[in-house]
């Protein structure tokens, strides 16, 4: 038999850890309390921040980072930490190169209908059961 826990009474409903989500933080973070220009360049910014500054989500700036060849540099610190700083993100702002969107591919519109294969310009031959159909129904006639 399988033993349940009985969950414990909690005053507060924001005392219990949140269960993880598979798909990562996918809300956007309050804007900043601090003005990125006012620090120096080389202040570390963790993804949150980064996050919350550029108003994506916390999930689309892990992804920038884990993608090989991005713009944005991130520093790897020990202890797991990974963070960028101030300049990095500033340089990547000041970028501007545009996102790559997929969408359908420019076709041209056809101008004639395409040719018939030699095999539609052939004649059918009836198969055997329609013409054996076809004689019986000559001979009751």
């Amino acid at each position: 038999m399988r033993k349940t826990q009985t969950p414990t009474p909690s005053n507060d409903a924001t005392d219990a850890p949140k269960p993880r989500d598979r798909h990562g933080e996918r809300s956007v973070p309050p804007p900043l309390a601090f003005d990125i220009h006012g620090l120096p360049d080389s202040t570390l910014l963790t993804s949150h921040e980064v996050a919350a500054y550029t108003r994506n989500a916390v999930s689309t700036v892990e992804t920038w980072r884990l993608r090989p060849g991005h713009p944005l540099r991130w520093i790897d610190l020990p202890g797991g930490f990974r963070r960028t700083t101030v300049g990095d993100l500033k340089r990547f702002l000041a970028s501007g190169k545009p996102r790559k969107r997929p969408g359908p591919s420019p076709r041209a519109a056809p101008t004639a209908p395409p040719p018939a294969s030699p095999r539609q310009l052939k004649p059918r031959k009836p198969s055997r059961r329609r013409a054996d159909r076809a004689d019986a129904a000559e001979l009751e006639v």
